[in-house]
């Protein structure tokens, strides 16, 4: 009878104990490829959560770029790993491109958010934020990124962009994307169907499309390449000049010597990858 109180009060405490919320997934570093977060085709993404996260863990939207009409995310995997070995949790993601059809700016910007719910509805499985994402993209992705950013303040902190064009109506930006040939690609991620005259007044459509029209007060890190012959560096100024004029937070790094592959000199490269991570730290934590 002894040994059955003993047995029944071990029970007992076993069942009171208070016991972990974490579960290995909480603690050990997982990586995830390919996960479907929408219904179309090129609604997929790869997920980066770090060991020892938690809620209050940075986490970072990468944006890949293309002209909005191509590319992958396999493009943004260096520097994706670079953040997550950082202990930055990351999504690397792909999204619908735009074309003559339907598939348009707001469109490419729904499936980015859709990411954002995705990562929300997982946040207490995957032990991380529900709110305050940072955002980063290079050319087009850095594109995306700002219009993101500045159409769903709400869920974003920080914002780190590379070779973004900012300004779609500057009259260089026009002469230049007339002269790379890209006015069909802003014609297909801005609805524009108007004739466009490099040297005339922009449509309508780019200057809606122009995340320097809509800026927010979100931290904001810009990098630049001054030999940039598809985006020039004046679209990274230009924004800069408008954050400035508000007065909110910002920092302009314009690489000599770069060109729209910003990311092709070692040392470059390094640079852009520490500086973007403690903006991160600093602004997205």
């Amino acid at each position: 009878m002894k040994l059955f109180s003993i047995l029944l009060t071990l029970l007992f405490l076993s069942c009171c104990s208070p016991k972990s919320s974490e579960s290995p997934l909480h603690s050990d570093p997982l990586k995830l490829t390919n996960v479907k977060y929408g219904p179309y085709e090129r609604n997929v993404m790869d997920v980066y959560l770090p060991k020892n996260r938690t809620k209050d863990t940075p986490f970072v939207i990468n944006l890949h770029g293309g002209a909005w009409t191509l590319g992958d995310k396999v493009w943004g995997e260096s520097i994706s790993e670079y953040f997550y070995q950082h202990n930055v949790a990351v999504i690397n993601m792909n999204y619908r491109f735009a074309d003559d059809g339907e598939t348009h700016l707001d469109k490419l910007l729904d499936d980015i958010n859709a990411a954002v719910q995705y990562i929300k509805s997982h946040a207490t499985e995957w032990n991380v934020r529900k709110s305050g994402f940072s955002i980063t993209g290079e050319s087009a992705g850095a594109h995306l990124a700002l219009s993101y950013a500045y159409k769903y303040p709400q869920n974003i902190k920080a914002i780190m962009t590379r070779c973004a064009p900012t300004d779609l109506g500057d009259p260089e930006n026009l002469k230049m994307a007339a002269k790379n040939n890209l006015l069909g690609a802003l014609d297909k991620m801005s609805g524009n169907r108007m004739p466009v005259n490099p040297t005339g007044k922009a449509p309508e459509k780019y200057l809606t499309a122009s995340p320097v029209n809509h800026i927010k007060d979100i931290p904001t890190l810009i990098f630049h390449g001054e030999q940039d012959a598809l985006v020039p560096s004046s679209q990274a100024k230009r924004l800069s000049a408008a954050l400035d004029r508000q007065k909110y937070i910002h920092e302009l790094i314009l690489i000599p010597g770069a060109s729209h592959n910003i990311l092709l000199n070692d040392s470059d490269r390094e640079m852009i990858y520490s500086e973007s991570l403690a903006w991160i730290k600093k602004y997205g934590k």
